[in-house]
């Protein structure tokens, strides 16, 4: 397993969801989005190209570690139209990993969403759903995390790099509707069910509320009749340990 951020071993890994079934738990790739799917078939494309013109197996470029040469790859295989929020389902890993540096939190938050999904409007609200990640992780409560001034009073987080017009006008409220989610009672078992509840595309909404809910609750918050059926919960705990130890070192 290679340590720190490396956009490159992450596409593979990726790819070895798509081909094998990597860390699926059905052992098969399903339910991929087409900007993933294009993505990948760009990112095999070019390993091909690479492979070929740094005469290197193909068969070994996957764990392939020489970062002088890998430096040269484009990983940015996104197509810049993508709309899907695949990018947001995906994060959580990012910051919980750097939280302690949020700004190369949020800036990985947006690279490593940016790799698949090369649309701009992806990119910054993933950076922006990091930083809520680390802001969760410090501490901060509920009326902290969803002020409307959150981002203009860790605007430093963001570094040279402003967010776009309309995922600043979200940050601020604007999706905000008369009648809309009921408050949670504080508890994550309330709001994921509200959210889940709401129908269309189920899963997608249940990971992104999970991913900041989970990390604003902690672990001992989950319903344990829950937690008991999750696939491979042993091992994914055990993941979480690893990352608590990365962090402490």
């Amino acid at each position: 397993m290679r340590c720190g951020f490396d956009p490159y071993d992450q596409l593979v890994r990726y790819k070895c969801w798509h081909k094998n079934g990597y860390m699926s738990s059905t052992g098969k790739c399903f339910a991929i989005g087409s900007s993933t799917r294009q993505c990948l078939n760009v990112f095999e494309q070019r390993q091909r190209d690479f492979a070929q013109g740094n005469k290197i197996s193909l068969e070994d470029l996957d764990s392939f570690n020489k970062l002088e040469i890998l430096n040269s790859f484009d990983i940015n295989c996104g197509i810049n139209d993508a709309t899907d929020n695949e990018g947001l389902m995906r994060r959580a890993s990012v910051p919980l990993l750097f939280h302690q540096d949020p700004k190369k939190a949020v800036e990985y938050s947006g690279r490593s969403a940016k790799i698949i999904h090369g649309n701009q409007n992806i990119y910054d609200a993933c950076r922006y759903y990091g930083a809520l990640i680390v802001a969760a992780i410090q501490g901060m409560a509920k009326t902290e995390l969803l002020d409307p001034d959150f981002y203009k009073k860790h605007e430093d987080w963001f570094g040279s790099e402003l967010l776009q017009e309309n995922v600043r006008k979200i940050t601020e409220g604007s999706y905000k509707r008369k009648n809309g989610y009921q408050d949670d009672e504080n508890t994550f078992e309330e709001g994921v069910l509200a959210a889940v509840n709401r129908g269309d595309n189920t899963d997608t909404r249940a990971a992104i509320y999970g991913q900041l809910s989970g990390t604003y609750y902690g672990y001992k918050e989950l319903p344990s009749r829950w937690v008991e059926h999750v696939y491979a919960v042993k091992f994914i705990t055990c993941m979480g340990k690893w990352i608590a130890y990365q962090n402490s070192n």
